[in-house]
């Protein structure tokens, strides 16, 4: 465990038009920050801080091929491998990491992944919107291209980009507000095609597919490698609702803009009650964009021919018959919960250890046993040190990874084995776990001693509310800094 460790190395950068500032002990890591968003040299307001400790001691070990995210109410857990783990405050919005030194020197780690994730974790609270859209700019203009996963969004950005459009995003665009503007922006990513691009696409045989976030396989290109112009920001002016048909249709309706922002907004991640309060700055972030020129094109044929019709549309020029039917209905998949926030934890116990009196609410019986083996059953108190959520994940297991983790000021963590941990936040007495439902009862007894010991240590006194709300509205205002503060 590390205590609180020097960062004496500082930056500051404009993350999508926020504000962060990143404190590290390696300079590889200021760099690879600076490859990934425009360095900033005035001071004011900051609206992230993030801590990089990176421990030179530690051994070094494969990434995980798949990261792991997972979070609930404020708190949200990022593990890349066993000894690479970041820890998002999203009230204090504070950030806390530990990574290894061999992750440290992979400036391309950090700009494909690391950041580009921290951004999509914190961008509601930073005042950051992110929509699952495509991005370019076509003289001085933005382009926005959107529609459901497989509508080929990422195959008509590249073929859009060959054709000397700046680009972009190709997945996801990130949007701030700057002064009345609202501004599109994308990081230095790469695109991200399946497969089955290379039948549209034949100079892209040499490329290899490779596992992405999400676990599916896909070819990653660097647009610059195929004389593509790399554009960060831009003033959307256009946005196009793609809806993919079989065969040679060409279909084009203007789209209201209530209906456009309908559609974005279902695209946005839920935000658990005690970040509620940031939603009402996203949706009008994304009405104002939805102002913009709208349309819905239903269509066939290749990324070639659509690309075609769609820069005939950005000239004035008629390309599709008109769908004339009354109304459209512009809906889309609600986005799962892709950080477990909102699972249901119906079982509920009061414990002590060590002194301390806690509160515990799970979804395993399992769980709940296990921890009546190594604490003390006892009745329900208002006067709990703190209250802390545990929840099963049915495909994770334990590796019997060595317990390694991070203290930096009221935020600590602690990676226990494959991908479980626990992490907590002192000021609130909110502690929250994930742990492999496959382990066998007497390591998962074991783990749980393991967090709980390390939960003793960190906790402090504190007055919490009711058993089921775990942090009040209170609190809550207690817990906020200045977003405004200067780190």
């Amino acid at each position: 465990m590390t205590r609180n460790p020097e960062l004496p190395l500082r930056g500051r950068f404009s993350a999508a038009g926020s504000t962060w500032s990143v404190r590290s002990n390696c300079a590889a890591v200021l760099q690879a920050a600076a490859a990934t968003f425009p360095s900033l040299s005035r001071r004011g307001r900051v609206d992230l801080t993030v801590d990089i400790y990176i421990n030179a001691e530690t051994e070094a070990q494969p990434l995980w091929n798949i990261p792991q995210f997972r979070g609930r109410d404020h708190l949200v857990f990022a593990d890349y491998g066993p000894n690479d783990c970041m820890l998002a405050d999203l009230q204090a919005r504070r950030v806390i990491s530990r990574f290894s030194s061999a992750t440290a020197e992979d400036p391309g780690y950090w700009k494909q992944v690391i950041f580009p994730v921290l951004l999509g974790i914190a961008g509601a609270v930073v005042g950051v919107t992110a929509l699952h859209c495509a991005c370019l700019q076509y003289k001085g203009e933005g382009l926005l291209i959107t529609g459901e996963s497989g509508a080929g969004k990422s195959t008509l950005s590249f073929e859009l980009a060959r054709r000397g459009l700046g680009f972009i995003s190709d997945d996801w665009t990130y949007f701030y507000r700057t002064g009345t503007e609202i501004m599109a922006w994308g990081l230095p990513a790469k695109i991200k095609l399946l497969p089955d691009s290379i039948a549209h696409f034949p100079e892209l045989r040499g490329y290899v597919p490779v596992p992405h976030l999400n676990g599916e396989l896909a070819l990653q290109i660097d647009p610059e490698a195929v004389g593509a112009k790399r554009d960060l920001w831009c003033r959307p002016a256009r946005i196009i609702l793609l809806n993919r048909q079989p065969g040679s249709c060409l279909e084009l309706a203007p789209v209201a803009a209530n209906e456009m922002a309908a559609y974005f907004q279902q695209s946005l991640e839920r935000l658990p009650a005690c970040l509620a309060r940031y939603r009402d700055a996203q949706l009008a972030i994304i009405r104002a964009l939805c102002r913009s020129e709208c349309w819905y094109l239903r269509c066939g044929g290749s990324p070639q021919e659509i690309a075609t019709h769609i820069l005939r549309a950005c000239e004035g020029m008629p390309f599709a018959r008109p769908i004339t039917s009354p109304h459209l209905r512009v809906t889309r998949r609600e986005w799962p919960d892709m950080l477990r926030r909102f699972v249901h934890l119906p079982l509920q116990q009061q414990f002590s250890a060590g002194g301390r009196s806690f509160q515990v609410e799970t979804d395993s019986e399992r769980i709940m046993g296990a921890l009546r083996s190594i604490a003390e059953p006892g009745a329900l108190s208002p006067d709990s040190a703190f209250c802390w959520s545990i929840q099963e994940e049915p495909e994770w297991d334990g590796n019997g990874s060595p317990a390694t983790g991070l203290v930096g000021g009221a935020l600590s963590f602690l990676s226990v084995g494959g991908h479980s941990f626990v992490a907590y936040d002192r000021y609130l007495g909110r502690a929250i776990t994930f742990i492999g439902a496959a382990n066998p009862g007497q390591e998962l007894k074991s783990t749980l001693q393991t967090m709980l010991r390390h939960l003793v240590r960190e906790a402090a006194p504190a007055t919490l509310p009711s058993p089921s709300g775990f942090v009040s509205a209170a609190e809550s205002r207690a817990r906020q800094t200045s977003r405004h503060a200067d780190a």
